[in-house]
């Protein structure tokens, strides 16, 4: 009985000699494919945006008064110039006119109560 009990234990002591020796071995592989940081997962559009900033800085110093050329300040009344057109033809002159046809919709009104029949009202 005593030599069952002994091989038992010789058992036990091996399976936790290999449990800890596939534990070392995975931990040193978990650590050795961590997850890349954010700078490197995300190169590509890091290194885009800087591409673009530079091409873009590049841009504005050869078309600007520094170089002695007046592009950007002739595109920048272009974009000016575009967005109010735009804003009173598809916003400001409908909202108005919305708003005068409304105004005289409720002007004309027989439905509608004006003040007139609220004081009279109020005076009953």
């Amino acid at each position: 009985m005593q030599d069952g009990n002994d091989d038992i234990w010789q058992l036990v002591h091996l399976l936790e000699c290999e449990g800890s020796r596939a534990s070392s071995s995975a931990k040193s592989i978990i650590a050795a494919n961590t997850k890349p940081g954010k700078w490197k997962r995300r190169w590509i559009l890091y290194s885009l945006l800087a591409s673009a900033a530079g091409a873009i800085s590049y841009y504005t110093i050869r078309n600007s008064r520094i170089c002695g050329s007046d592009n950007l300040e002739k595109l920048i009344q272009n974009i000016y110039s575009a967005i109010s057109r735009f804003w009173n033809t598809h916003a400001a002159i409908p909202l108005k006119e919305i708003r005068s046809e409304l105004s005289l919709a409720f002007e004309q009104s027989k439905d509608v109560v004006g003040l007139q029949q609220l004081e009279v009202i109020s005076l009953i």
